[in-house]
């Protein structure tokens, strides 16, 4: 189930409602292969979780 679409700001940097569970984030761009990542988001008693990922996009061989 799609919960949000959400776009990276200058940096790549982007937020979203915190909400316990499991996720996978998605990285796309034209003419790159697609990363998936799966996150999970645990109760904690603070509020804010941040997370830190690299994500390296290679190339695509495909012809659009």
């Amino acid at each position: 189930k799609l919960l949000g679409y959400y776009v990276t700001d200058l940096f790549g940097r982007y937020y979203f409602p915190r909400l316990v569970g499991e996720y996978f984030l998605i990285f796309k761009k034209t003419g790159f292969v697609e990363q998936k990542l799966e996150i999970t988001v645990q109760k904690k008693i603070d509020t804010k979780t941040t997370f830190s990922f690299d994500v390296d996009l290679a190339k695509s061989d495909q012809v659009n």
